[in-house]
């Protein structure tokens, strides 16, 4: 059981790093039933997770995206929403941690984690396969696909 005295204290306070222009950031005051996430990444960008367990919704803000601006979080993931692989890896760990749910990634993720690999013993090779997937415009279920010139 924890000491009266240190019960209820503030673990973390943090400060807004993005510019007016990124809108007003959330204050996320703690509440029963919630799970809440933070990330920053080496540029400075913050993203807030919030969980509500009760009524199992999943909320994502993010600095650079608008914090007024509230994502919808579904299976670990926001649809259409291009994101670092560093935020993609911490938004499914804060889903997992929040839901207890162990997600599967999808092939599309699979395929790029077994590129990342390959690039260190055979980058000629993970080169050509590149130039094959852009030949074809491959593009990840979810992702909007480029705009078709002329």
């Amino acid at each position: 059981m924890p000491e009266e005295r240190h019960y209820g204290k503030r673990l973390l306070s943090l400060g807004n790093h993005h510019a007016e222009g990124c809108g007003v950031p959330p204050h996320v005051t703690e509440k029963p039933g919630q799970y809440v996430g933070y990330f920053e990444n080496e540029h400075g960008e913050q993203a807030i997770f919030v969980y509500d367990r009760p009524t199992r919704q999943g909320t994502l803000y993010m600095g650079d995206y608008d914090w007024e601006t509230p994502l919808e979080v579904v299976t670990g993931g926001v649809p259409g929403l291009v994101i670092s692989e560093g935020e993609r890896v911490w938004l499914r760990t804060c889903w997992e941690a929040a839901t207890g749910e162990h997600l599967q990634p999808t092939l599309m993720e699979t395929f790029l984690d077994l590129l990342r690999q390959a690039q260190s013993t055979n980058p000629a090779a993970v080169a050509k396969l590149n130039e094959k997937i852009e030949a074809l415009k491959l593009v990840p279920v979810g992702y909007p696909r480029p705009a078709r010139k002329g």
